[in-house]
């Protein structure tokens, strides 16, 4: 295909030097492939750096819960409900959540200005992005807490179910994040 293109301008006007000849899409494709290589390698950088907040989350959140394995079982000898032992943990693991986002949303905004130059389509500040990132942070260390909790409360015969129970949670969520 390229060695007709110079055949055809050459029947055009044999006179006229003709060089690096390429189509519109072509140029377009090679102006924009560094920009979608680095928005790539951003998103990739995200997913991992979402991994990695997802797994420090969980041993925030486990560490937090070994701690106090003693009083659980101290206050579930005493008489205490399920519930309230699982909201004992739930607002202990919401308590500690919400440091962590307050503080990584104040590194986020302190940071804007190093990330602008490599934003396309979105503002450094960008409030909705912000907030989504927060609640899904707060939702899994939620669901995270929720896990351990069973597993302290039952044992390991019901963290199976409570597992369950937190990936349909996700699959719901995912499910609405693309409806």
């Amino acid at each position: 295909c390229r060695d007709e293109k110079p055949a055809i301008f050459r029947m055009l006007d044999p006179a006229q030097p003709i060089s690096r000849v390429s189509t519109m899409g072509e140029h377009l494709a090679k102006s924009l492939s560094r920009p979608h290589f680095m928005s790539t390698l951003t998103a990739a950088f995200g997913s991992v750096a979402l991994l990695l907040s997802i797994v420090g989350i969980y041993g925030v959140m486990a560490y937090s819960v070994a701690q106090r394995t003693r009083e659980i079982a101290i206050r579930s000898a005493l008489g205490a409900r399920q519930r309230d032992v699982f909201r004992l943990v739930l607002m202990k693991g919401l308590w500690l959540s919400g440091i962590g986002v307050i503080a990584g949303l104040s590194a986020a905004a302190g940071l804007t200005r190093v990330l602008s130059g490599q934003l396309y389509g979105v503002e450094a500040s960008d409030p909705v992005t912000y907030a989504s990132v927060a609640a899904l942070l707060i939702v899994v260390a939620l669901l995270l807490t929720y896990c351990l909790g069973a597993l302290c409360w039952y044992g390991e015969q019901t963290l199976a179910a409570a597992i369950a129970v937190v990936a349909t949670a996700l699959l719901y969520f995912k499910a609405e994040l693309r409806g």
